[in-house]
């Protein structure tokens, strides 16, 4: 449940994913509940987008746009906020970037290279 909380807090704040917790919670729900694991298959919000998930994989070509779009956004973001505040030592704010943008790149790949979701009705 504590899963479920933080998915749905994420829906609503733009620097917490959501989409990761429910796919936990799912996990989670299938180990000891299949009670709630069709509560959480059947949600009208995220029920479809789970569904996708665990059938194939699957993200919706319009998720994945938004996912990559917010992911760089936040990464140059970041980057350009630790420029400003760390002036004083710019090899630790390089090291954060590259860091940052190694990791981000790697989501990127994991993201575009996942099957695309049928259109939902």
């Amino acid at each position: 449940m504590v899963f479920v909380a933080l998915g749905y807090i994420g829906a609503f704040l733009p620097v917490m994913p959501s989409t990761i917790f429910f796919i936990l919670a799912l996990n989670a729900f299938r180990r000891c509940s299949p009670k709630f694991e069709a509560w959480i298959l059947n949600t009208p919000l995220i029920g479809p987008i789970l569904r996708e998930w665990d059938e194939s994989g699957a993200i919706h070509p319009r998720t994945k746009v938004i996912i990559v779009v917010v992911l760089w956004l936040s990464i140059i973001g970041s980057a350009a906020a630790a420029m400003m505040k760390q002036k004083d030592s710019p090899v630790l704010v390089w090291a954060m970037t590259i860091l940052l943008s190694a990791a981000a790149i790697g989501v990127t790949h994991f993201v575009l290279t996942r099957p695309n979701a049928e259109p939902r009705s």
